[in-house]
């Protein structure tokens, strides 16, 4: 039986989040993200691509959503 990965499960939280309206996406994020390879990324990359292509990205550029947070999640260099 087919279920979520945590790829898909990051694409869908990009997709959701609202930090003023669904904070609880934020936080689950970050949970996703410290679980995450680096294919569960490339994997929620590809399942925002193809969102965006389908036309449900709701007015947002998703994977820049996406890049975003990633950015935000790396550690501060000194």
């Amino acid at each position: 039986m087919p279920v979520a990965t945590t790829g898909h499960l990051i694409a869908l939280k990009i997709l959701a989040r609202d930090d003023r309206t669904r904070p609880q996406d934020r936080v689950d994020l970050v949970a996703l993200a410290a679980a995450a390879a680096p294919a569960d990324i490339e994997q929620a990359r590809a399942a925002l691509a193809l969102i965006t292509q389908r036309g449900f990205q709701r007015g947002r550029n998703l994977m820049a959503d996406l890049e975003e947070f990633l950015r935000a999640q790396r550690p501060a260099r000194p």
